[in-house]
């Protein structure tokens, strides 16, 4: 025998399965509940003018798979998609940021992530700092442009003979004609697939661009300069976004900046998805995929897995401890031998029978116990008894019980009535006078 019943079973796991799902929808969206990262920075997470949050929502909305990454980890495996690293400088004044060192190690698993995975890296170049706001968390309070020799660190321009600069102008422009290509890369790698026609660029008063150097190859440029451009020597491939106001929460809505942007991933690098690096901005988490499981709020999915799991054993063991003994075939008592009396007594369907014989034995038990002589007429017998109750002061009339015995049309309910009566009596008269 099973602790419980499959109807018990079946509401508890129910139950159980209903709460594991919403243990795990809890566990999937806490950092949004509880751990809702509020920044003003060059991140994904920050709704600021200078925040990439907009990139991450319009890449999704558009079919592209984001995987924002906080764990440097990630780095020592391998990654289906292009790497994309915005603005790799911290933009805060109160957090002054330099590019990571190799002593760290997170910028070269970054680059041999991207070479032994074959898939290209992107580098969006900074242009601003900012200062938060202290009333308004995810605000800035005041920004301006980062120095232009902090910027060109990144590039190493010594090797590659580039530089940034910046050209002041107002208002949105046009760069040139099919300055935009897009390549083929399952036929020909050299041939223009598509082009766009006079695409709109609006990067604010200052456009900071590129200078041609003799491994960069323009994919977006205007008369200044290079927007994006991609180094022709490098493993793996890298490529150069040099203003973030084309992408940025600041830009993204203006000209033909999203659409730019869509087209260089899905059809340029032919990219279904991107990792977004958040490690070079100090978002940064160590914890295994082990330890988050005892970490809260997924410690909550782990604690009901074994709740879940130990009560499946418990109800599947049939018992505990030494089995019981196995009761007697027949029970102890007069009980048995009653019931089995009354069972004969309802199979057999006459009742007013066994009313008469149970009356005729009543009646003969309580001449016997009155010194009645044996072979007294019935009828006298009766009148005998009847006379004796009356003396005693008791309300039986046991010769109309006997003519309702011999009814007819007595019902079962009737006879078992009478029975009760008959035995009341009984019990009255031998029990009463002793």
């Amino acid at each position: 025998m099973k602790a419980f019943s499959s109807r018990t079973l079946i509401v508890v796991f129910s139950a159980g399965a209903l709460t594991f799902l919403l243990g795990l929808l809890l566990a999937a969206f806490a950092e949004d509940i509880f751990d809702r990262k509020i920044s003003a920075g060059p991140d994904t997470f920050s709704r600021s003018l200078m925040g990439h949050h907009g990139l991450d929502r319009f890449l999704d909305e558009m079919g592209i798979t984001v995987v924002v990454n906080r764990n440097p980890h990630l780095y020592g495996g391998s990654s289906a998609f292009p790497i994309l690293l915005l603005e790799p400088v911290a933009g805060l004044l109160e957090e002054p940021g330099i590019w990571p060192r190799d002593d760290e190690g997170i910028l070269s698993g970054i680059v041999d992530c991207a070479e032994r995975s074959g898939v290209p890296l992107i580098v969006a170049l900074p242009k601003r700092t900012a200062r938060p706001s202290a009333s308004e968390p995810g605000w800035i309070k005041s920004e301006k442009f980062l120095p232009l020799d902090e910027v060109n660190d990144l590039l190493t321009s010594e090797e590659l003979g580039l530089n940034i600069s910046r050209s002041a102008r107002n208002g949105g422009r046009s760069v040139a004609e099919g300055s935009l290509r897009v390549v083929d890369r399952t036929t020909d790698l050299d041939a223009d697939e598509l082009r766009l026609t006079s695409p709109t660029v609006d990067l604010g008063p200052a456009i900071q661009v590129l200078k041609e150097g003799p491994y960069l190859s323009p994919l977006v440029s205007c008369d200044e300069g290079i927007l994006i451009g991609r180094f022709g020597r490098s493993n793996p491939d890298v490529y150069v976004i040099s203003d973030p106001d084309l992408f940025n929460n600041r830009g993204l809505a203006r000209g033909d900046h999203a659409l730019i942007m869509h087209r260089f991933i899905k059809k340029y690098l032919g990219a279904d998805g991107v990792v977004i690096d958040e490690t070079l901005h100090g978002y940064r988490s160590t914890d295994s995929v082990f330890r988050k499981t005892f970490t809260f709020p997924l410690v909550l999915v782990t604690i009901h897995a074994v709740l879940v799991l130990a009560f499946f054993i418990w109800s599947e063991a049939p018992r505990f401890g030494r089995p019981s003994p196995p009761p007697p075939v027949l029970a102890p008592g007069k009980t048995l031998l009653i019931d089995n009396t009354s069972k004969l007594l309802r199979s057999t369907g006459d009742h007013r029978s066994a009313l008469h014989g149970y009356l005729k034995r009543t009646v003969a038990v309580v001449a016997r116990r009155y010194s009645i002589a044996e072979g007294t007429p019935h009828k006298e017998t009766l009148r005998m008894l009847k006379n004796l109750t009356a003396a005693r002061g008791l309300d039986f009339d046991v010769e109309k019980i006997a003519d309702s015995v011999s009814d007819r049309k007595l019902s079962s309910a009737e006879a078992l009535k009478l029975a009760r009566k008959l035995h009341a009596w009984r019990r009255e008269l031998i029990q009463g006078s002793s």
